[in-house]
């Protein structure tokens, strides 16, 4: 299985948020991305995802940024993967119409691997990421 730059990243931007946004200060997609080592533009539309999801929230001004949507415990690992690619694995033949339906012998395979992947994911906070409890 392969996690995209984008999971990756997500992931990484929302840590650092939570770590660094304490009294709901607000912390720039500049800040995270040269803290991060991560490219700002392509951060700039990640954090766009991770807005419309309600992950986290912009506070527009001088003193802008993003800030947490909700408190790390309560913001599950799977709805980090969710905003930002939709799935966190790639195999396209669980939701589309596989002309080999009737002959696939690894579809259930694949449907049970997702569903342990989503339940891992479901099972730990971002909380639980940044204080090492996983």
């Amino acid at each position: 299985m392969k996690i995209s730059k984008k999971v990756q990243y997500g992931l990484r931007a929302m840590a650092y948020l939570a770590q660094n946004s304490k009294d709901n200060r607000a912390v720039s997609v500049r800040e995270i991305a040269i803290r991060g080592k991560m490219p700002n533009d392509y951060l700039e539309k990640v954090f766009a995802k991770l807005l419309k999801a309600g992950l986290v929230a912009a506070k527009k001004g001088v003193r802008g940024g993003y800030v947490m949507g909700r408190a790390a415990d309560k913001i599950r690992i799977g709805e980090i993967f969710n905003a930002v690619e939709n799935s966190a694995t790639k195999v396209k033949c669980i939701d589309a119409k596989c002309p080999r339906e009737g002959e696939c012998l690894a579809k259930s395979l694949w449907i049970k691997m997702q569903a342990a992947v989503n339940d891992f994911l479901e099972s730990m906070s971002l909380d639980d990421l940044i204080n090492k409890k996983i």
